[in-house]
């Protein structure tokens, strides 16, 4: 039997049995954006993407959310990747999916956005199905809504090649507001020092230097004293 906890409004509800999430569902207690995941798992999934209740909310009787009415409607994901100096083409995703990337940071409200009908990218945080609005969030209003048609073809990297049929119906992307260019090398003056032979000479220790001076001085003061005590038993 699969228990299941819920997360709605920052509440952990549950465990719930199947059933019972079921019931949730039904009498719209568990909204489509609310968060739900296995007793034994760690991940949680939004309602509407979960496999055993996705299901119901393609049932054209069941709940629509609340975002848009089509929201199986796919989205094409833009985004910059700083590392290649590129973008990157990802997706399609549903509105929900999107969503989720955002919620978990792996999307942002700067990348830019695409689906059948747009002739223009638009900016996540510029299209109304990903604006918060219900929660009394601070909308979000990007200073660039829309880009221009024109594109740098060799800056995009299209991710899923079995898609091909759908990307070819994108419109071309230019980033006008972060172009690509880096800033000119500034040119710097390198000094050289000449080093003369003498630096590589090894340097004596001094305190080294005394030891070996007080050694050398007891040496010579004991065969001075054996010479004198052999020169006086000769006289003797």
């Amino acid at each position: 039997m699969q228990l299941w906890y819920v997360c709605k409004e920052n509440q952990l509800l549950g465990p719930w049995q199947e059933d019972q999430v079921l019931s949730s569902l039904t009498s719209k207690n568990i909204s489509a954006t609310d968060w739900i995941r296995r007793a034994e798992q760690i991940e949680w999934t939004l309602a509407a993407e979960s496999e055993n209740f996705k299901e119901h909310f393609l049932n054209s009787e069941s709940e629509k959310l609340p975002f848009e009415e089509n929201w199986h409607e796919k989205w094409v994901l833009l985004q910059f990747n700083a590392t290649t100096n590129s973008y990157t083409q990802n997706g399609p995703f549903s509105t929900v999916e999107l969503l989720s990337k955002i919620y978990q940071g792996t999307a942002d409200y700067a990348d830019y956005v695409w689906q059948q009908g747009m002739s223009e990218w638009k900016r996540v945080g510029a299209v109304d199905a990903f604006i918060p609005k219900e929660d009394g969030t601070e909308e979000i209003v990007p200073t660039e809504d829309t880009v221009s048609l024109q594109t740098i073809e060799s800056q995009v990297i299209v991710n899923k090649p079995e898609a091909n049929s759908f990307y070819q119906q994108l419109p071309l992307f230019e980033d006008e507001k972060f172009p690509l260019q880096t800033a000119p090398k500034v040119a710097r003056s390198v000094k050289t020092v000449e080093k003369f032979p003498e630096y590589y000479k090894p340097i004596v220790n001094k305190r080294r230097r005394w030891w070996v001076f007080s050694f050398f001085c007891f040496i010579l003061s004991l065969a001075i004293a054996i010479w004198g005590k052999n020169s006086l038993s000769i006289y003797l």
